[in-house]
């Protein structure tokens, strides 16, 4: 990763990558059903890129593939 990407895409660019709408990604993140980490800065909230790339790959916390 190069210092001008950023390390984490907002709730609107994860929905994109997920093909679902930006509404039902922040109704997910409210139910706490969202299978990776979000950081919530004041009321903006991010997700780190690396982690939602790793449960994308289904990589588990120990490297191991379920």
């Amino acid at each position: 990763m190069s210092e001008s990407t950023p390390a984490t895409d907002s709730v609107d660019e994860v929905a994109g990558r997920l093909g679902i709408h930006r509404l039902t990604m922040y109704s997910a993140i409210k139910r706490n059903e969202v299978p990776f980490p979000i950081i919530r800065i004041g009321r903006r909230i991010v997700v780190p890129r690396e982690a939602f790339d790793r449960v994308m790959a289904g990589v588990t916390e120990g490297g191991d593939v379920p």
